[in-house]
């Protein structure tokens, strides 16, 4: 098997997400899946995958919503929109550092156009936090790799958290009753 490191360096992702979802996978009959399961249909059907569902990127945004890390080349941004358009990068690049995003998802990611998008991403480009290796054509994404330093762990409070998440959103209603 070709990607078979690739597979072994999977198998911590693909466990904690099994446990997220062990409720809902079932198979025809009804049952529920095991892990063991899950991993040997994984395996089966590895090869014949080329890029994750379109699920991936709503994943990535609910997974970069919640975490607290910072991105090191960002400290001096005070955008958290854009902040938050690189951990969505850096979510989407886990686990092997590649991934692809239009400018139109970049642009819907910050609540902006697709231009906006298309400049942020070229901006976080500059900054070395992503490099495209591979420009998009017409309605095709372009290929990013994540070269940013590894993230950096906060430890935040839980009220420090709510405190946080509290002014984002007063400033996401501010940004949307401008818009209005």
């Amino acid at each position: 098997m070709a990607n078979g490191t690739m597979l072994v360096d999977l198998k911590p992702f693909v466990k904690q997400w099994y446990n997220l979802s062990a409720d809902k996978l079932v198979n025809k009959e009804g049952y529920k899946l095991t892990f063991g399961e899950v991993w040997a249909q994984l395996i089966e059907i590895w090869d014949k995958v080329k890029h994750a569902k379109r699920d991936a990127l709503w994943t990535a945004k609910i997974c970069a919503k919640r975490e607290t890390y910072k991105i090191p080349e960002l400290d001096w941004c005070d955008d958290q929109s854009i902040k938050y358009l690189a951990k969505v990068c850096y979510e989407l690049s886990r686990p092997d550092g590649t991934f692809f995003l239009s400018g139109d998802d970049a642009g819907e990611i910050l609540g902006r156009t697709q231009k906006t998008g298309r400049a942020a991403l070229k901006m976080l480009g500059y900054e070395k936090v992503i490099k495209c290796v591979k420009t998009g054509v017409r309605r095709r994404a372009s290929d990013y790799e994540y070269i940013g330093k590894p993230v950096v762990a906060t430890t935040l409070s839980k009220f420090e958290q709510k405190k946080q998440k509290m002014i984002e959103d007063m400033n996401r209603a501010d940004q949307k009753a401008k818009k209005n």
